[in-house]
């Protein structure tokens, strides 16, 4: 399958369908219904999957490194004499921990990985 400009743009209209939280018979109803056949809509699906989990898996890192140059600036930095910037940085780095802990473990089901077919 060649990687043209329209099979991106359906692989990322798939992959905001998952996130968006519909299921993998309605993704499949509505590219059965654009003409792709069954092997071939199974595929788009798998490859929108992977672009959803890779998403989150980026999205958990970005939060990680946040949470820890904010706690290490809490920590190390420059404010030990105020409390007010260490509540406040100490609160957005729990922010950010919520935000990595929903993009690592919750959202992960968004996109299951593709069953295996059985033959």
């Amino acid at each position: 399958m060649a990687d043209s400009a329209s099979n991106k743009v359906l692989r990322y209209l798939l992959a905001r369908d998952i996130v968006k939280g519909k299921s993998r018979e309605d993704l499949l109803a509505k590219l059965e219904a654009a003409g792709f056949s069954g092997e071939h809509a199974e595929l788009f699906i798998a490859q929108a999957e992977k672009r959803v989990l890779a998403r989150n898996r980026r999205c958990a890192v970005v939060s990680a490194i946040v949470v820890a140059v904010l706690l290490g600036r809490v920590v190390w930095g420059p404010y030990g004499d105020h409390p007010d910037m260490q509540l406040l940085m100490g609160v957005m780095s729990a922010i950010f921990a919520a935000a990595g802990f929903y993009f690592w473990f919750v959202a992960r089901w968004q996109a299951p990985l593709p069953k295996a077919s059985v033959s």
